[in-house]
């Protein structure tokens, strides 16, 4: 009877997770110019898309792309995740590279891209027109032909402890619309491979009002300090 007893507390204990157990994430196989209309976390990588790498097509989506990256055939045949106008959308923790520009929302609200790099794109790292509540944190945009980020008509709109570093011919960020907050950011090269640093209509932030110079500067802080 004892050894009945302690075989069945036995198993009792291992069905309990432990405190600190790393649980198993469930994850998404996916494949270029899926529609995306529910929250995942990606299983894989994606090569050579013709079109657009992913479409969102459904509000209330977390991509997760869980250091994956997306990549497109280097064509401009469509971006890399395009959303047009559905709200909250989170992108994060992933790359994206190869496509017309990486990440693009029109209109709808709430937007948030962290821990994202957007590189090597035909035009743009990342492209907001018209939707409200942008924030983009944490995140990486370089080697795109045209500017880094794009924020256009976008309010109000963060852009926090991002690197933006040697894009082509448009602005390291471009914020023309706002209001918009630009916090703690790293931009390098932004003024030789590309027009200017910062360019903006209206920007809420105290310490650019204060140095308007700082738009045509070039800032040196190494981007590994992200």
């Amino acid at each position: 009877m004892r050894r009945g007893v302690i075989a069945v507390i036995a198993i009792v204990l291992a069905t309990v997770a432990l405190p600190g157990a790393v649980r198993a994430v469930a994850t998404t196989q996916i494949a270029c110019g899926d529609t995306v209309m529910k929250s995942i976390v990606a299983g894989n990588d994606l090569a050579g898309c013709s079109g657009v790498g992913l479409q969102i097509v459904a509000k209330n989506v977390t991509l997760n792309l869980n250091g994956h990256t997306i990549s497109g055939d280097g064509s401009g045949g469509g971006n890399g995740i395009d959303d047009e106008g559905f709200d909250n959308l989170t992108v994060m923790n992933g790359s994206i590279t190869g496509f017309e520009s990486g990440i693009v929302t029109t209109n709808g609200s709430k937007l948030n891209v962290t821990g994202v790099t957007s590189f090597a794109n035909l035009s743009k790292g990342i492209v907001t027109d018209g939707t409200t509540n942008v924030t983009i944190q944490s995140s990486y945009t370089h080697g795109n032909s045209d500017a880094g980020i794009n924020v256009h008509e976008s309010s109000p709109g963060t852009i926090k402890i991002t690197g933006v570093s040697s894009n082509g011919d448009g602005d390291g960020i471009d914020t023309l619309g706002g209001p918009l907050t630009i916090d703690s950011n790293v931009i390098a090269n932004a003024t030789t491979h590309g027009d200017l640093g910062f360019r903006w209509g209206r920007v809420q932030d105290h310490e650019e009002r204060e140095r308007p110079a700082m738009q045509r500067r070039r800032l040196h802080r190494p981007l590994a300090s992200l």
